[in-house]
């Protein structure tokens, strides 16, 4: 049964997403399927081709029920400007407009609400010979050199980040990725009197958020939904069944004022890697 449901499903999605997908369809399922039911090719090597095809078929669908599959990233915009975390690297955004500042010490959120006036800040430039050491960053015990900095443009503060390059070797600042980004909410409000927006998944964040267009666009995706009142907060996650072990995991956390309006809002990525 396990296995049938899994053939429907993966008809199903081979049908709307033309990939490998479509091919595992073709070659695992349909073709031992075919030389088991023409009566002229039902010969030992068609059932054994068969067997054999119903054992991977097996081994996929245990391999699905134990780590999912991968999930599609959030689509950050800023306005024209698409950002995805984990993919979208500094030298696309550099490209788009957009300056890189970098935290040279222990930026404080004194340093923060001060910036771009803050000794804390060195705004970065592509042809300097700056790497981010190897490794998942994020809420690391230790300072890493250059791994934080501020995303702004015209001087302006949009958010602070983090860098992933690379678990395995040191790789270029201009070529890592952004996998945290947090809006405070002194950012918010300067944004706001500047006319920038920021959308998530289509979403306005920096207009009222009303309920019913967040459950129509994230669904299951908002975990306990029923606290929303109460806590004026949400909390949205895309995530597989091995969370960060085999693919990417997003969560995004945005924080309401008593008129629901978002007064910080944070995105995470975490990379795909052992456990912690």
């Amino acid at each position: 049964m396990i296995a049938i449901l899994f053939v429907i499903q993966i008809i199903y999605k081979g049908t709307k997403f033309q990939s490998a997908t479509a091919v595992l369809v073709r070659t695992v399922i349909l073709v031992p399927i075919m030389a088991v039911f023409n009566a002229r090719k039902r010969t030992g090597k068609a059932m054994l081709a068969f067997f054999g095809s119903l054992l991977f078929l097996l081994f996929c669908t245990m391999t699905y029920l134990i780590i999912g599959l991968p999930v599609k990233a959030p689509m950050l915009t800023i306005n024209d400007t698409k950002i995805k975390l984990g993919q979208t690297t500094v030298k696309e955004l550099m490209n788009d407009g957009f300056d890189i500042y970098m935290e040279t010490g222990h930026a404080t959120m004194s340093d923060h609400r001060k910036f771009p006036y803050s000794e804390e800040f060195e705004k970065y430039s592509d042809s300097m010979d700056i790497s981010i050491a190897k490794g998942y960053h994020w809420q690391s015990s230790k300072i890493v050199p250059y791994s934080k900095g501020v995303l702004s443009k015209n001087n302006m503060a949009i958010a602070e980040i983090i860098f992933y390059g690379s678990m395995k070797k040191d790789i270029q600042l201009r070529n890592c990725s952004i996998i945290h980004f947090t809006v405070r909410n002194f950012y918010i409000e300067k944004m706001k009197k500047e006319g920038i927006s920021i959308k998530l998944n289509g979403v306005d964040l920096f207009s009222k958020i009303e309920t019913d267009t967040m459950k129509k666009t994230f669904a299951r995706k908002i975990f306990r939904p029923n606290q929303i009142e109460t806590d004026k907060r949400y909390i949205i996650s895309w995530d597989s069944r091995s969370h960060h072990l085999f693919y990417n995991s997003y969560f995004v956390t945005i924080n309401m004022d008593d008129d629901y309006f978002a007064n910080d809002i944070e995105l995470v990525c975490q990379i795909a890697r052992e456990a912690d």
